[in-house]
């Protein structure tokens, strides 16, 4: 962890030398969102990234098992409707959280590859 942080420091170090070396605002604006994304990610600590993979995890729970409460059999429309409503709480817990998709898949990502499911 630490030397993630480290590289990531020097990284961001890196890019700032070569910003100031840019005379071109579409490249120096294009960097600066991608830093901020980064930046908010990194912001939100381990603790709440796990909080909100708990989330996601009964967001995906939760439409299962109403999937499977509407068509007990694992058929096609049990699969459409779990992915509809898979999609549905999981947009709430991004709205309730303040999160992108993408963040969603980054914490659901780094849940599943440190073993945070319970």
């Amino acid at each position: 962890m630490r030397t993630r942080v480290l590289l990531i420091a020097s990284a961001m170090l890196f890019s700032i030398l070569v910003i100031g070396c840019q005379d071109s605002a579409g490249t120096i604006q294009n960097h600066e969102e991608k830093e901020s994304k980064n930046e908010e990610y990194l912001r939100a600590s381990e603790f709440r990234r796990k909080i909100i993979f708990g989330a996601i995890l009964e967001a995906e729970d939760r439409a299962d098992k109403e999937a499977e409460e509407s068509y007990p059999t694992h058929s096609g429309p049990n699969a459409d409707l779990s992915k509809e409503l898979t999609e549905k709480y999981t947009a709430e817990v991004r709205a309730e959280y303040e999160i992108s998709k993408d963040e969603q898949v980054d914490i659901g990502n780094e849940g599943i590859t440190k073993g945070w499911a319970p």
